[in-house]
């Protein structure tokens, strides 16, 4: 829907959000628009039973056609890896693919790239003054002490992680 309450307009994106990087919102770079056309994912809402099916019958053709395929791409673990693996590679100063790359690692059982990773965080913002910055260098420093002790207590913190962006977006807990 819009961020506008009073808004007659809504969009439909899919949307794969890595729980394990700590997020109060959606974010991230694995958001697409569903739509076609000038003005993609944007649609009127509906008023009529007509327009309501015509409407449901595009979303459900665009969630079957471009939503699904898209989820197969990059919304399992082992895509979201790969995936990570590929920005963080393309984009090295960019300290989200970083951590998402840090974390996945440690995720898959690759506690050495994940460390090494962690190296590189740590590297790259020892001179940052970005308060954002410094807490996710807190934040890769804390998660990469622990898996050093002990993996799975690493990737238990990464799950009280995923806790908390569940939680600030509204999401019910895995069970």
């Amino acid at each position: 829907m819009s961020n506008v309450a009073t808004s007659k307009k809504f969009r439909i994106s899919a949307l794969v959000q890595f729980l394990a990087t700590p997020n109060e919102y959606v974010s991230g770079p694995h958001l697409q628009r569903l739509g076609h056309g000038v003005g993609a994912a944007i649609w009127e809402v509906p008023t009529t039973e007509a327009e309501t099916e015509e409407t449901m019958n595009d979303v459900a053709g665009l969630t079957r056609d471009k939503a699904i395929p898209y989820f197969d791409q990059v919304g399992t673990l082992s895509t979201f890896a790969a995936d990570a693996q590929a920005r963080a590679a393309e984009e090295p100063s960019n300290m989200h693919y970083q951590e998402a790359l840090f974390a996945v690692r440690l995720i898959t059982g690759d506690v050495p790239g994940a460390l090494l990773t962690a190296a590189e965080v740590r590297s790259a913002l020892t001179t940052t003054d970005e308060p954002w910055k410094i807490v996710l260098k807190a934040r890769v420093a804390e998660v990469a002490d622990a898996a050093r002790q002990d993996p799975d207590r690493a990737v238990d913190v990464l799950r009280t992680y995923a806790d908390h962006t569940l939680t600030a977006l509204r999401l019910p807990k895995a069970k």
